[in-house]
């Protein structure tokens, strides 16, 4: 998934996402995005998981949203680097 395959998620031209589109994402798209992440950093499954471990509540408290945002982040890091 390119930024353009993004922005197709989101409906819009941008390749950011908003805590309120985060939110909207579909479960297939969220799994889009994952598996995106996923294979431009394999290690990110791990990388997050350690996140998680290390700030429980954090994550709890931001909630899935943030996480899509995270990911959306790290796949655009990818992209670019």
């Amino acid at each position: 998934m390119s930024g353009a395959g993004l922005a197709g998620l989101i409906g819009t031209g941008n390749t950011q996402l908003t805590a309120d589109q985060a939110q909207k994402l579909s479960p297939d798209a969220v799994e889009q995005l994952a598996t995106h992440a996923q294979n431009s950093n394999p290690s990110i499954v791990s990388s997050v998981s350690n996140f998680y471990a290390q700030h429980t509540a954090l994550v709890k408290t931001l909630g899935g949203a943030a996480l899509t945002i995270a990911l959306a982040k790290v796949a655009e890091r990818q992209k670019q680097g």
